[in-house]
Parts: structure tokens; sequence; C-alpha cells
């Protein structure tokens, strides 16, 4: 069963990284501006950057609504209390961005 993967990040460059990829890749990725709402089987990846909500919150909820949603969160690997609060909130993987780029085309395909 194909599940769409939502991501959460407003990065340009990242955005368009992560569309590429996921072409290349045969799966369909959604950019959403929100987390409300997402529940179910799946994978969101949540950029720890993220400006326009608290991605740590954003975690802390999808992993209290569904048990079964995979989130992988990234950022700066500067950002220390950034990637331990994602950590504590529930992300199933926390990466540093340069990780998360290596890792990116086999996390899409395990969930296309």
């Amino acid at each position: 069963m194909k599940h769409v993967i939502h991501v959460a990040c407003d990065d340009l460059f990242f955005r368009a990284k992560i569309e590429a990829t996921a072409q290349a890749a045969g799966t369909e990725v959604v950019f959403v501006d929100s987390i409300d709402g997402l529940e179910g089987d799946g994978m969101v990846l949540v950029d720890l950057n993220y400006h326009t909500i608290d991605p740590i919150a954003a975690i802390r909820r999808l992993k209290s609504s569904s048990a079964t949603m995979q989130v992988v969160a990234f950022g700066s690997h500067t950002a220390r209390e950034g990637l331990k609060g994602a950590q504590s909130a529930g992300a199933d993987q926390v990466m540093a961005r340069s990780t998360f780029v290596d890792r990116l085309p086999k996390l899409l395909q395990t969930q296309g």
C-alpha cells in the first residue's frame, strides 16, 4: 500500500531536494503548512527549523494522536537542543540535515 509522505518544511532548498528525491523514488510527497489533521499510517518529515510552526509541539501532537505515524525530524547539527527536544517529543528518527540528505532516498523508498 502506497502512503503519502507529508513534509513540514519551509526551506525552499530542502523542499526542492525532497521533491526531486521523491520523484526519483516514485514516492508522493505533500508539503504541509500545519500538522493539524494528519493521522494514521504513513510518515511525516519535520524540519526543526520550520518557521511557522513549533516543530517540537507538532511532533508531540503527531505522536500522541497516532501511534503508527512515523515522524522523522531533521535539523542543524549545531542545534543540539532542538534535536534532543525532537527525540524527547517522540520522533521516531532524529538526525542532522546532512544525515537526512544521505538517508532520504531510503526513507522515501520504505514508505513509497
